[in-house]
């Protein structure tokens, strides 16, 4: 037998006996550690480390909720207006309603064209105009300032009674939801695009932030120059300005603002500063019992304010918050839409739940809309050709 085959096999004798005697040990204790850790598992004190390992899990977890975050595409607002995220701007205005039950059908008609004709005036492409018509239950509101003016001054006992009988009737219709409000307002959207709007953005930011940091940290720390850079200048889809290039652009939206307000065949009345951040807010949260005071910060950011309820799915609606909100749609291709279904919408006794109706108009620009149309013409034609020619 070989010398080395010999030694081969002592080594590994010896090796399994080591072993054996390491494991020999280490599996009793290896059986009374997971008896311990079974006892100690069930004790009071694993089980309040255990609570407060997960809440201290939960907080961490407070910078970084589970699901997608909410985005708005309103970022501050200027003056009286909305600022957006595009650099546009948008103006809400008090649409009044008046009565025109008992009017002439001359005088509605009349106001629709007047209507149609300022809507049909060529304005900047990517203009939107929209009319909104929100109707919500009337608690009662001309019952209680009823009775607040009502005295029973020298007024006849049997004639109070039989007067509270009808106030009595009149309020459980309300409190059934019989009733409702509505309120009518438009709005105008007027994009604003500067020749300065691309500089801040793109390769036009990239470039000077990284020669800014090489400059600050010199040529060594080139990678993390580029890293800074890149944080620093990514595109988060917001368009910045500076105080004069701002103000020049609000000039341009405010030409287009007159022009309407001078072309309504009705008084518009514009939102003020405090109108308008709580009609803003109050749509985007409608759980929200209050509205909060916005600072005059200028360039302040209020997503965060307006992105603070929860949506998520239901099925066939959305949970916002705790409100369930549908949408529907009647614009359908092929279907026309008459004037016979909004009068039917917003003249039914019936729909006194919450609800808003949109009317919404976007100004194309002519040149690429007619090029788009004739892209999809002959790819359409191009779909009825076979491989041999026929049609």
């Amino acid at each position: 037998m070989d010398l080395s085959l010999i030694i081969g096999g002592i080594l590994a004798a010896g090796a399994s006996g080591i072993g054996l005697g390491i494991g020999a040990r280490l599996v009793p204790l290896g059986l009374q550690a997971g008896r311990d850790w079974r006892v100690l598992s069930r004790s009071t004190k694993a089980t309040g480390q255990r609570l407060v390992a997960k809440q201290e899990r939960s907080e961490f977890r407070l910078a970084e909720p589970p699901g997608r975050r909410r985005d708005s595409s309103i970022v501050g607002l200027y003056e009286d207006t909305l600022r957006r995220k595009d650099g546009s701007y948008t103006r809400l205005y008090d649409f009044p309603l008046p009565i025109t039950f008992n009017a002439h059908e001359a005088v509605n008609e009349s106001v629709c064209d007047e209507i149609g004709r300022m809507l049909a005036v060529p304005k900047p492409p990517g203009t939107v105009m929209q009319f909104r018509y929100a109707v919500s239950p009337d608690p009662g509101r001309a019952i209680a300032a009823h009775l607040r003016a009502r005295s029973y001054d020298r007024v006849y006992l049997p004639a109070c009674r039989l007067h509270d009988n009808n106030v009595d009737f009149y309020k459980a219709l309300a409190d059934a939801g019989a009733f409702r409000t509505e309120n009518a307002s438009f709005n105008i959207t007027v994009p604003v695009h500067l020749t300065d709007d691309d500089t801040s953005r793109g390769l036009s930011a990239f470039v000077p932030a990284v020669l800014r940091e090489v400059r600050d940290g010199g040529i060594r720390h080139f990678s993390h120059a580029v890293a800074q850079a890149h944080v620093n200048t990514r595109d988060d889809g917001v368009v910045r300005r500076l105080i004069n290039a701002e103000a020049k652009a609000y000039e341009k939206a405010e030409k287009v603002f007159r022009f309407v307000e001078m072309q309504s065949p009705v008084p518009l009345r514009r939102l003020e500063r405090k109108e308008l951040w709580e009609a803003v807010y109050q749509s985007h949260c409608l759980n929200a019992p209050s509205t909060p005071h916005l600072s005059r910060v200028p360039g302040l950011d209020v997503r965060d304010y307006l992105c603070g309820e929860t949506v998520e799915s239901g099925g066939w609606y959305m949970l916002h918050g705790s409100t369930p909100v549908a949408m529907v749609s009647m614009m359908r291709p092929g279907d026309a839409l008459f004037a016979t279904s909004m009068r039917a919408l917003t003249a039914h006794p019936a729909l006194t739940f919450r609800h808003t109706l949109v009317a919404e108009f976007i100004y194309l620009d002519q040149r690429r809309a007619i090029k788009q149309l004739d892209r999809r013409m002959r790819s359409v034609k191009r779909t009825n050709n076979r491989a041999d020619g026929r049609k």
